[in-house]
């Protein structure tokens, strides 16, 4: 059936589906005996019967529903498709004046198509529409659910090293990042690097003090992952990002908003500076959306140094079939896995794979905004999915390089990257297209 056949066929599920809230002004519809007759001797070429006005409209209807079955009655058939098109149209929220003025209009001039096409493009961006987001705070946790669906919790725990979420969910619920070490018992999960706490921000040298590890785990290097040795970086002393106060967590009809301050402590427990995560949650029926942006300070009396390691940045550990060699890692120059993607500068990358019976990836977008963008990313197989734009020595293997950036007394360093979870892989869900999006601001 063509796309104009199914918009114009009012028992069509798709036109039902729109047409639903349109039932409840059944009695509004019809004018008295008297108007109609006045109506047909004032347009003596409607055969069918009265053409409901603008003016009648204006009169006899108060909101965006319309009953559609009554005002067929008597009406010729083309008529009768475009009322019914003109469903979607009340359903998408277009007052009743400029709808009737626009059934008069394309009933006229014979343009049964164009607006059939019209009224497509706007049903599609309907089922796109942004979701509910809901908060809900817990003593140190807030959970956050969209669409009335469980999405993720961010804890910041004061006991914790450093604040995270956990776990990042699809648009279908399923869980994408590991579970270790917040949860110990998942078969079959690797309990390598224990810091990697499913989302999180941290950076493995600020001013010589180690964030990204943690003290309580003491994994030695090398690591061993799959077969593969990985080496980490000159062990230094442990800080930690200690929650402050929760600035914002405010809820919405179409996106959410959580900010939390932090204090960056040193392994004495003095005061560094300061750390403030900023994340932003959209969600629609195909996928899941966190806008991130983390401001570090100086604004205890000492600059920042951000110094160059690989171990950072922002970070997510994904779940074990996002893992090689189920997973397929894409950057944004179309170079795929490990090897042509670690250390690489990119715009974005993509992991993406089968999850519990469904096609599904995971996309980090570098804003850019950010300093040395396009970034480089420490995106390994074995799970760890990172941007760090401050590695670059290990990156390039030149011990004479420095990619350190100092914060200076009273300035600040923020960095904006946004989260993608979507169906299918990053071709499917047209990634590309949708970090053009995100770099125009949208």
């Amino acid at each position: 059936m063509r796309k104009h056949q199914i918009l114009a066929n009012p028992t069509h599920p798709l036109a039902i589906d729109a047409g639903k809230s349109t039932a409840v002004l059944l009695e509004k519809m019809q004018g008295p005996t008297q108007r109609n007759e006045n109506h047909r001797r004032r347009h003596p070429r409607e055969r069918g019967g009265p053409l409901l006005t603008r003016n009648t409209m204006d009169s006899r209807v108060r909101g965006n529903d319309v009953n559609f079955e009554k005002a067929q009655r008597g009406i010729s058939l083309r008529s009768r498709a475009v009322i019914a098109n003109a469903r979607f149209l009340a359903a998408l929220g277009m007052t009743v004046p400029r709808l009737f003025w626009l059934v008069r209009f394309f009933r006229r001039r014979n343009l049964l198509r164009l607006i059939s096409l019209l009224i497509l493009l706007e049903a599609s961006s309907l089922v796109a529409a942004d979701m509910p987001v809901a908060f809900v705070r817990h003593g140190d946790q807030v959970e956050v659910s969209i669409g009335g669906k469980p999405f993720t919790s961010y804890y910041f725990n004061p006991d914790t090293p450093k604040p995270f979420l956990y776990p990042l969910r699809s648009s279908s619920g399923i869980i994408v990042t590991r579970g270790y070490p917040m949860v110990k018992d998942i078969p079959g999960e690797s309990r390598d690097h224990p810091h990697h706490r499913a989302m999180f921000f941290t950076h493995g040298d600020i001013n010589g003090v180690d964030f990204w590890g943690e003290a309580q785990f003491t994994e030695k290097a090398p690591v061993h992952v799959a077969g593969k040795t990985y080496t980490s970086s000159e062990e230094l002393p442990k800080g930690r990002t200690v929650f402050t106060k929760l600035e914002e967590a405010k809820d919405g009809r179409d996106s959410g908003t959580l900010r939390a301050v932090f204090s960056l402590l040193g392994p004495n427990g003095q005061v560094m500076g300061s750390e403030t995560q900023e994340y932003i949650f959209r969600g629609d029926a195909k996928t899941r959306t966190i806008d991130c942006a983390f401001t570090i300070t100086a604004d205890h009396g000492t600059p920042l140094k951000m110094g160059d390691t690989k171990e950072g940045t922002f970070a997510i550990r994904v779940v074990r079939n996002l893992q090689e060699p189920a997973v397929k890692m894409l950057n944004s120059s179309g170079a795929v896995g490990e090897k042509s993607i670690w250390g690489k500068r990119a715009d974005w990358v993509d992991y993406s794979g089968v999850v519990g019976g469904e096609r599904l990836g995971i996309a980090i977008f570098d804003s850019p905004h950010n300093i040395k963008h396009p970034t480089y990313w420490h995106a390994r197989g074995y799970g760890l999915f990172a941007v760090n734009p401050f590695g670059e020595h290990d990156f390039y293997n030149d011990p004479k390089r420095d990619g350190s950036v100092t914060i200076a007394v009273g300035d600040s360093l923020t960095l904006r990257y946004r989260v993608l979870i979507h169906d299918g892989d990053a071709g499917e869900a047209k990634v590309a297209e949708a970090y053009t999006r995100y770099a125009e601001g949208k």
